[in-house]
């Protein structure tokens, strides 16, 4: 017994910490195999759905630092809104995505969400997915795979799917250049159209045209302006200038000599296939004391893409709903900006057309001549004709006469001593 002390136990105790190893051994490699997978799916047909529609199951594992969601791609392999779902099994939690699909119809009948399955023949169908480490963003390092339901030889359990080379898959679209314009009219208020020398006192408004693409899709490209700060001046530089919209797109609070009675509303009587018209109201033309020029400045933002916003098809209705309350500092973002020069002229004199130059510019100054003064020229010029040629008349006829003079005293001979 002593003996067995002596040199049996030290072997027991070698024989329990193997055995011991051993099972942890064997522990471990059972919780691997059951807790952690790659991602995998599983097409299967239920008893329980209509005729034709069979279960596509993406699985893969959850952890909060990694594979966060399983991500549907569209046509052109872009982020789609079928996503996954986290569910919670019995040893893990795992990333979900069921997809039912009728293969009859073809229809894809779950989720509500579109997952741009692809469906290639009578049997099968497949769904591109992207597997997320954020949520938030697809990135390079992000799983792809393509997961396919052959409906003639369904799973008989899940099947492990190896990632897919996404440089085979990719097909990618040229980028759209959209152009737009946009342009900026003085209009008189009685005959709507366009004037280019407004007298003193004339009733105008101002037309805003917006050009854009008609071939870029509504949700692409804006429809709708947003027109504000709008100021007249005798020049560009001008301390005199006056605000007739504010930078928020409002009339001022306190109205001004121009006494501009609206600001811009959509004018879809005119508009058309391609551009839209905003005007404002109408206001007096007035002249500056150091100036007979009006310098007129708009800025815009194409930030509208439906006719239901009123911060662009009805500015007026937007700064009713901007009453009472406190306005951002930054209300918008800047696209651009248009501006015009007229010269004014007084209440029946004619005006110089339309110059978008300088105030110092010579064609600005041009100089306008009364009637009177051309009528009084032509009278004078017809005048000194008139003498001109009753002098040479009087000049020949008495040269004439001398003549005759000297022919008769040369034969009578005598000489009138006087020549």
């Amino acid at each position: 017994m002593r003996d067995l002390q002596l040199y049996g136990y030290p072997h027991q105790n070698q024989m329990m910490a193997d055995i011991t190893t051993l099972c942890l051994i064997l522990g471990i490699a059972s919780f691997l195999s059951i807790d952690v997978f790659g991602f995998e799916k599983r097409c299967f047909r239920n008893d329980s759905d209509p005729i034709g529609v069979f279960t596509l199951v993406l699985r893969q594992n959850y952890t909060a630092d990694f594979t966060e969601q399983i991500l549907a791609l569209n046509a052109l392999n872009g982020p789609s809104s079928c996503k996954s779902n986290v569910v919670v099994l019995p040893t893990t939690d795992v990333n979900e995505l069921i997809i039912k699909y009728n293969i009859s119809a073809p229809l894809q009948i779950y989720p509500s969400d579109t997952c741009h399955v692809q469906y290639t023949s009578p049997d099968i169908f497949t769904v591109y997915v992207a597997v997320q480490q954020d949520p938030a963003f697809i990135q390079v390092s992000d799983k792809f795979y393509s997961a396919t339901c052959n409906t003639s030889d369904v799973d008989p359990g899940f099947i492990e799917l190896g990632p897919l080379d996404i440089t085979n898959n990719k097909e990618f679209e040229s980028a759209k250049n959209r152009t737009s314009n946009v342009t900026m009219e003085l209009i008189d208020a009685v005959t709507g159209i366009v004037t280019t020398a407004p007298i003193l006192g004339q009733l105008v408004c101002i037309r805003i045209t917006y050009y854009f693409d008609d071939n870029a899709l509504a949700s692409e490209y804006p429809r709708g302006l947003h027109n504000f700060d709008l100021t007249v001046g005798p020049d560009s530089g001008s301390p005199l200038t006056t605000t007739l919209v504010l930078d928020n797109g409002c009339l001022p609070g306190l109205s001004n000599i121009f006494g501009l009675n609206g600001t811009f509303i959509h004018n879809s009587a005119i508009s058309g296939v391609g551009f839209n018209v905003f005007e404002t109201g109408y206001f007096i033309i007035v002249m500056f004391q150091s100036s007979n020029q009006l310098h007129i400045t708009l800025r815009y933002s194409a930030e509208c893409y439906d006719e239901s916003e009123n911060k662009c098809f009805n500015q007026r209705a937007y700064c009713t709903s901007l009453s009472g309350r406190k306005r951002r500092a930054i209300d918008r973002v800047v696209n651009g900006s248009n501006s015009i020069i007229v010269n004014i002229g007084l209440p029946g004199q004619s005006t110089t057309a339309q110059n978008v130059g300088p105030v110092n510019n010579i064609n600005a100054h041009e100089c306008v001549a009364d009637n009177t003064y051309w009528i009084l020229a032509v009278v004078l010029g017809i005048a000194l004709l008139i003498v001109t040629m009753v002098t040479m008349y009087i000049f020949c006829r008495v040269r004439s006469q001398q003549q005759d003079v000297d022919r008769i005293s040369e034969k009578s001979g005598f000489k009138n001593p006087a020549f």
